[in-house]
């Protein structure tokens, strides 16, 4: 599903906009040195969506590596 230019993806957890972020990308082998999308507000959540070639929700983990997001009833 496209998001509209003008809209910001909604963290499925909150159900709250989220808001810009730009990724450390340094570690990241990636062919775009770039990797732009939105994260939850609360900064407690760990909720990220990602823009580009890996579009989509994922969950940032501590040590920064992207892991694919499942809603609790997925899991």
């Amino acid at each position: 599903m496209a998001l509209p230019e003008t809209e910001y993806p909604a963290c499925p957890e909150h159900e709250i906009s989220m808001v810009p972020h730009a990724f450390d990308t340094r570690n990241a082998s990636l062919l775009q040195k770039t990797v732009e999308g939105f994260r939850c507000p609360k900064l407690e959540c760990s909720i990220v969506y990602v823009e580009g070639t890996l579009k989509g929700f994922d969950t940032l983990e501590p040590s920064g590596h992207l892991t694919p997001y499942l809603k609790s009833s997925q899991q």
